[in-house]
């Protein structure tokens, strides 16, 4: 092995699994996805105490310990969403092999292992009691879709030797802008619609919180409060008619606003779609479904410039979703 080094993140490796309990770390075996950067911080919270006698700090405690990990990468597998929603089934068979991730009000926590090689003492950190607190699949015209999942953990460990120094690759092809389409109702806003989608955004909030106990400096455990599916989209306006799906879902109305007499806008179906297109085992495809007449348009932004596209921004809400299905050739699934 060379000598202590300078590296750059090409030296370093991530991998995942999932926790049989809150903090209870285990082995790491899974990556994330393909491109992936992670960004790690931790607090202290350390207070400054002072006293008579002085103007300077007499001694400095440490209070709890909050660590925070953000995980980007561009989407390939998608067994990461056991940790945003909570289980997941597989479909039996032969393969294409079906996975359909459904809601739970505690999804199970990760351990995550980084590793960096700086020569004859390497860096091997491991983060238990993982949560996946957000997470963010961004569909854009022209780029890759891209994943961004904001973490919290309860403590970590360093060591100077791993198991690993290798980046593990994905199984799975990386997913472009290409291989996704929006139907919302019953029209299809994908590329034979004209109002033609340029970027589609799904969040989802676990709303999570550490619980922290006299005796201990790290969480004991965490809470699931409220669970929201936040959804933005962009899509190139082509007429009223075109949108007709999207007004009355943001006016109450198809021409002008009203007030419902339930005081809700009539929620409608969305789906949305990522689908490499290729048949049986080749087949690797992710589909969203929410659940009918409870998904709602909140808001609407249009900017009207004679230098740009008229396009319309629409952000909403989803209260449930009724399936999330993962399709590819793996039978077993992995961290299941």
């Amino acid at each position: 092995m060379a000598a202590q080094q300078i590296v750059s993140g090409w030296a370093s490796a991530v991998k995942y699994d999932f926790e049989s309990s809150f903090g209870t770390g285990g082995t790491v075996t899974y990556p994330f996805g393909w491109g992936t950067k992670i960004t790690a911080k931790k607090n202290n919270n350390q207070e400054r105490i002072y006293g008579l006698g002085s103007r300077n700090a007499q001694y400095t405690i440490a209070k709890k310990f909050e660590g925070t990990l953000t995980i980007e990468f561009t989407l390939g597998n998608a067994y990461w969403l056991r940790g945003v929603l909570g289980t997941q089934g597989i479909a039996g068979g032969g393969g294409p092999y079906t996975h359909a991730f459904t809601e739970a009000n505690a999804p199970p926590s990760l351990v995550v292992a980084m590793s960096t090689d700086l020569g004859t003492t390497d860096m091997v950190t491991t983060y238990t009691g993982v949560v996946i607190n957000t997470a963010k699949i961004a569909m854009n015209v022209n780029e890759p879709v891209k994943v961004t999942l904001d973490c919290l953990y309860k403590t970590e460990s360093t060591a100077t030797t791993g198991t690993f120094v290798a980046v593990a690759d994905d199984y799975c092809d990386p997913m472009t802008f290409a291989m996704g389409s929006v139907t919302y109702a019953s029209q299809s806003m994908g590329l034979t619609y004209s109002g033609t989608v340029q970027t589609c955004e799904l969040t989802i909030n676990n709303n999570l919180e550490n619980i922290y106990g006299l005796g201990a400096r790290t969480a004991q455990e965490r809470v699931n409060k409220t669970r929201a599916y936040d959804i933005r989209m962009n899509y190139a306006l082509a007429s009223v008619a075109n949108s007709a799906d999207v007004y009355p879902n943001v006016l109450g109305d198809t021409s002008a606003p009203y007030t419902p007499a339930a005081g809700n806008i009539t929620g409608v179906a969305l789906v949305l779609t990522l689908d490499n297109g290729l048949l049986s085992t080749d087949n690797r495809s992710l589909v969203w479904t929410f659940t009918a007449a409870k998904t709602f348009i909140n808001s609407s932004s249009m900017v009207f410039d004679v230098n740009e596209v008229l396009k319309d921004d629409v952000e909403g809400w989803a209260e449930s979703i009724s399936t999330c299905v993962y399709t590819d050739d793996t039978s077993t699934g992995i961290g299941a």
